[in-house]
Formats: C-alpha cells, sequence, structure tokens
C-alpha cells in the first residue's frame, strides 16, 4: 500500500515538474468580518498536511553548511499547510495574524543558491515562529537573507493591521515591495510590477478579449485585482467566489483563506474540478504547547481536521515528494535537509 502510493505521488509529481506551470494566487481584503488573506494552492497533486507547530519549540538549520547552524525557538504558536512536513510550510498563520504565503516565481533567472542562510520554506517557519508584523519581517529579511533551492519562490506577508509585503530574491540580494509601492495586495507567480503593469492593461480589454484570456499569471492578478478595486468581497462566500474565479481548473487543489481578525483559517480541497466540504479551525481550540511530534491532519479530510501526531507514513510520504522533485529538476538536497522531516520536536 504504502509502495503503490509512494509510486503515484513520485509519478505526479515529476511530471509537474517536468511541464513547470503556472501555480498559485494570493489576497489580503477586509470586509465586515474582518482583515482576511485567501489563496490557490496550484499544483498535480493533493494531499498534504495542515500542521499545528507549537510555542517554545527548539528549532535548527535543516541544511548544516558550516559549523554553526541556525538555531531558534518559536515564540509563537502556528498553523500552516504544506505537501512536506511540518517546518516547511507553503502557507501559514501565527497567533498573532501574520500571514506567509510562498509562491513559485517563474521569471526569477538567478542561478539557486543555499548557501549558509534559511531556504525557501524553512524560512517561512521561521518567521511564522518569531514575529508578528510586516516591519519585522522585512528588517530581518534585509539583514540576513534567505536561500532558494530546487524552485525559486516568492512570499505574500500580511500582518493583523493590514499591513503587507511581497519578499524575494536570495542571498544578500533580497527585495521587499510594500508601502506605495503594493497598491494592490495581490501576488502571482512572476514579479510584482510585471503583474501589475499587465492589470492596467487588462482594465483596457473587452469583455470578449478578458472571456478568452489564458490562466496565466497577470490575467489571474488581473481577475483578483479587478474584484479589491470594485470592493465586492463582502464575505467568506465571495471571497471563495473569487478564488474560484481566479483558480487554474486543472491545478487548483486548495483554497485557503486565513481570518487574521478572529484567528481561525477555512480551506477546502478539489477532486478534479470539484470542490469538496471545507474544514475550519478556531486557534482558541487549539493545543499549542510542545510535544516530541507535532500535531498534523490531512488536507483532504471530510469530516474536517483530525490531528494526530506526525507519524511515520507521513514522513515517508514527504521524503517521496521531495526526491521525485529532486529526480526531476536533477537537483539535490542535503541529506539533513531530508532527515530533518523525521526529526523529534525538542522542547523547550
Amino acid at each position: 500500500m504504502k509502495r503503490t502510493l509512494a509510486m503515484a505521488i513520485l509519478g505526479s509529481v515529476i511530471f509537474y515538474f517536468s511541464s513547470q506551470a503556472d501555480c498559485c494566487t494570493v489576497f489580503s481584503v477586509k470586509n465586515s468580518d474582518g482583515r482576511q488573506v485567501a489563496k490557490n494552492f496550484d499544483w498535480y497533486i493533493g494531499d498534504g498536511l495542515v500542521a499545528v507547530n507549537p510555542r517554545g519549540a527548539r528549532r535548527i538549520q535543516a541544511q548544516k553548511t558550516n559549523a554553526h547552524p541556525i538555531e531558534w525557538v518559536s515564540q509563537y504558536g502556528s498553523v500552516s499547510l504544506t505537501p512536506f512536513a511540518p517546518g516547511f510550510p507553503v502557507s501559514g498563520m501565527n497567533e498573532k495574524g501574520l500571514v506567509v504565503e510562498s509562491l513559485h516565481q517563474l521569471d526569477f533567472r538567478q542561478r539557486l543558491i543555499g548557501g549558509n542562510r534559511l531556504i525557501s520554506l524553512e524560512w517561512v517557519q521561521y518567521v511564522l515562529d518569531r514575529f508578528k508584523t510586516v516591519e519585522e519581517v522585512k528588517r530581518f529579511a534585509a539583514q540576513n537573507g534567505f536561500g532558494q533551492v530546487i524552485l525559486p519562490v516568492h512570499f505574500f506577508i500580511s500582518d493583523e493591521s493590514g499591513d503587507s509585503a511581497i519578499v524575494s530574491g536570495q542571498g544578500d540580494n533580497i527585495q521587499v515591495v510594500s508601502g506605495k509601492q503594493l497598491p494592490l495586495p495581490v501576488l502571482a507567480n512572476r514579479a510584482y510590477h510585471k503583474d501589475l503593469a499587465q492589470y492596467r492593461k487588462f482594465r483596457q480589454r473587452s469583455w470578449l478579449q478578458k472571456l478568452f484570456s489564458n490562466d496565466g499569471s497577470d490575467n489571474r492578478f488581473g481577475i483578483v485585482a479587478g474584484a479589491l478595486n470594485n470592493g465586492s468581497l463582502p464575505t467568506q462566500t465571495a471571497i471563495f467566489k473569487l478564488l474560484q474565479a481566479a483558480r487554474i481548473p486543472s491545478l487548483t487543489k486548495w483554497q485557503i483563506v486565513w481570518n487574521q481578525t478572529h484567528k481561525s483559517v477555512t480551506w477546502r480541497f478539489f477532486e478534479g474540478h470539484r470542490p469538496q466540504p471545507g474544514a475550519s479551525i478556531n486557534f482558541k481550540q487549539l493545543d499549542f504547547s510542545c510535544r516530541a511530534r507535532p500535531l498534523v491532519s490531512s488536507t483532504q479530510s471530510r469530516q474536517g481536521a483530525h490531528f494526530a501526531p506526525y507519524s511515520e507514513l507521513d514522513r515517508t510520504l514527504a521524503t517521496v515528494r521531495m526526491q521525485a522533485i529532486e529526480n526531476a529538476l536533477h537537483a539535490e538536497l542535503s541529506d539533513d535537509f531530508v532527515l530533518a522531516f523525521a526529526k523529534p520536536t525538542q522542547c523547550q
């Protein structure tokens, strides 16, 4: 059973990375239900984990390239979604309402480097563990940078106040878009300024041109930006409808809405083109105390979230997915990184 499932995942992931499709759209909005961040997660496989990340967890940099790896203790509890393992989230919000979303950046043209820095999804966990405002994240990114491996990503950051930023680059060359440079809190899969420029052109298209537009980054950016400009998202139902309008029918696997005001998350998954009943979590109902094995639930549970300790099967599937990505892209992560999928949590 494990072998069959692992081989199915391997084939799906290799097919995805050989096609290099656009993926993911995220935006921030405020309505009568508070400040919220919503995202389409687009990929060829839809199974993954919802993880409860505790306070007081002692973490150590997975890819240890020198004698002094980065270590830290989580200050805030968080909830994250990941196709890999706890500690390597693609999406997350901590108990202070700080949201971090990672998206593949298609137009990143630099050679990917890891170096001695935290890398991509590991950096996401550090931010969720340690910060509560966008300003804190911006300072940390500028001072410490981060590495990129396997696929280049950029990050959409938002806090409870509504402050947002986009962080991209690698190493010491980190770019931050915020304030007046970020007139619309939307991000897709190209550099923000490129999709913003295309959106301004998109507004001048006829309804027929828009009808036959593709599902590329600029078009999805334009769909969301237009709705935000019109102020037409009064409810969570309206937010999910906008996610539907901006999704890639063949690829969208999860839709997530983080409520930063009320500290909750709602998500739903897809089977084929059909969204399945979603699950919701209120952070007040969660136990963020530290434990040896973090609590996880399947993103595809039909009965809502049912958390249990991270298991050997969870670790095996995470390792298979990562190895598939390495094989497809002819890249290799250090053994330390993959072994970190199974490492028990150390509590302070």
